[in-house]
């Protein structure tokens, strides 16, 4: 277990509050362990596998490979989880980094560490995740991501600790991701039937406005989205609109 705080690199700052990672590891031939998301995922599917009779080494590959499938990633020969490091290039360390983003989105610590363990609860009998709630939650964020930004997050990280690396090809993975997988995206920007000084001039309910009266430009953002919006005409006179 390992506990404490952590560098949100989507957000590029570090997180307000600690979280607990787990790993389980056969220790007799390493002499490092890292703790990360993807061990994290794999301890309760492992544990029931071993409570099922398969031996450790067979339980923790099985694990594995179930969790690459629910990122939709199709990679038979990977390191040990505990053996991955997001600041060391290589398509396996690559891995760990994309599924790492794709689990942290846009959330705070407390609602990452609710989506690792109900993934976690959800996969622990069959290895499968059997719930679209989740598999939503999944690509809701990642579609908003910028790759491009999460990477000179990253980099000026270790350039801030003096740490020379190389951060793997991550932004490869997360396409594939966008483009092979089934979950239903649900987060759409949401259009209220009213704002703070009146009807919601951006909601599709109503389209007849008077004149005289106060309307809003209201919407609902989901973390990471912005939202413009272009008119036509002389929009004073239907009163104050905010």
């Amino acid at each position: 277990k390992a506990e404490g705080f952590y560098f949100n690199e989507v957000l590029n700052t570090n997180s307000n509050s600690p979280i607990s990672l787990y790993a389980l590891a056969e220790l007799s031939n390493a002499s490092t362990v890292n703790v990360n998301m993807l061990s994290t995922l794999e301890v309760s599917r492992v544990e029931y596998l071993l409570s099922q009779g398969i031996t450790f080494n067979n339980a923790k590959h099985q694990a594995q490979q179930e969790i690459l499938n629910i990122f939709f990633i199709k990679k038979p020969t990977i390191a040990e989880s505990e053996l991955l490091n997001i600041s060391v290039d290589g398509d396996d360390n690559a891995i760990l980094l994309a599924i790492s983003l794709i689990l942290q989105g846009y959330r705070q610590p407390g609602d990452l560490v609710q989506l690792m363990g109900n993934i976690s609860t959800d996969i622990r009998t069959d290895g499968i995740l059997n719930s679209t709630t989740l598999g939503s939650a999944l690509i809701n964020d990642v579609v908003l991501l910028d790759t491009v930004q999460i990477r000179s997050n990253i980099e000026n990280k270790y350039i801030s600790l003096g740490v020379t690396t190389v951060i793997p090809h991550f932004e490869k993975y997360i396409k594939q991701f966008l483009d092979s997988n089934t979950y239903s995206f649900t987060n759409y920007v949401t259009f209220p039937s009213s704002g703070t000084y009146g009807v919601n001039l951006l909601n599709t309910t109503d389209s007849v406005f008077v004149q005289g009266f106060n309307y809003s430009f209201s919407a609902d953002l989901p973390e990471g989205t912005h939202l413009k919006v272009n008119h036509n005409g002389n929009l004073g006179s239907l009163g104050y609109v905010a």
